[in-house]
């Protein structure tokens, strides 16, 4: 009984993990950005970036 109650705490342990871990990954608004996606997806979906040539953007809504 004990082990199988290790093995289920230890299971909500890494799911928690899987989920705390998915929600962390986007970038929020106002902060550095790239197009491509390659530093990270912005909260709002959006990597502005005023000049094609610009290395960066900026998260931000349309």
């Amino acid at each position: 009984m004990h082990k199988l109650f290790v093995i289920f705490v230890l299971a909500i342990i890494t799911i928690s993990m899987v989920f705390l871990q998915a929600d962390g990954v986007c970038i929020s608004n106002w902060t550095k950005c790239k197009p491509d996606g390659s530093i990270g997806n912005c909260c709002s979906g959006y990597c502005f970036q005023e000049k094609p040539d610009w290395e960066y953007g900026i998260c931000k809504n349309r």
